[in-house]
């Protein structure tokens, strides 16, 4: 990580940690004083929720179990704070200002080394597409998709909800290294603003 990039996540962080120190006023006395019984099963599913309610603005939770998580990390941790929680909580999966502040970065360079800056999102996602793929070890659906994000970034012209799927036909708009997979995904993302198998890929990685 970039000196910068270091700085911005640690701002994110206490910028956080300082909202939960506010929240914190606004909590009942009892959780107030993180006076909750972590030994018992209620007690720990009551902490974690009570937690997850100063968290869910400013950390990048997880979509599936979030409750069963932090409740992880208050019980092997024991933070003596609601501030203290949400910065263990934050530093494990993440700041939401700082991952915002990243994804930014990565589109604004993806954007410069696309030859049509407009394609910078498109190009973004079937990149991370490949390297999901060639994380999980299958190296043929990485290796297709690469083929796919150089053939992209050399573009000289803007895709479209229009457009995309003809990139992966046979025709005049065909691109090479751009399959009709690829285009439908493309097409996806495009009308949706998401692409369900890199939402897939990202979850299970």
């Amino acid at each position: 990580m970039m000196i910068a990039e270091a700085e911005d996540a640690k701002a994110g962080g206490a910028d956080a940690v300082a909202a939960a120190g506010e929240e914190e006023m606004k909590l009942t006395s009892t959780t107030k004083g993180m006076a909750w019984d972590l030994h018992s099963t209620a007690g720990i599913k009551q902490a974690a929720s009570d937690i997850l309610l100063l968290c869910q603005d400013s950390v990048a939770l997880p979509t599936a179990n979030a409750r069963q998580e932090v409740g992880r990390i208050l019980v092997s941790q024991r933070p003596e704070t609601p501030a203290e929680a949400v910065r263990l909580i934050g530093e494990q999966f993440g700041f939401k200002k700082v991952k915002e502040e990243a994804a930014k970065q990565k589109t604004k360079a993806a954007g410069v080394s696309c030859a049509h800056p407009k394609n910078a999102p498109v190009l973004e996602a079937i990149d991370e597409l490949s390297s999901l793929y060639f994380k999980e070890g299958n190296s043929n659906a990485g290796g297709s998709y690469k083929k796919a994000a150089a053939a992209i970034r050399a573009l000289d012209f803007e895709i479209t909800e229009g457009n995309a799927k003809s990139l992966g036909k046979a025709g005049k708009n065909k691109v090479n290294g751009v399959g009709k997979g690829t285009a439908d995904k493309m097409h996806e993302f495009l009308t949706t603003g998401k692409m369900e198998k890199l939402e897939e890929k990202r979850a299970a990685n």
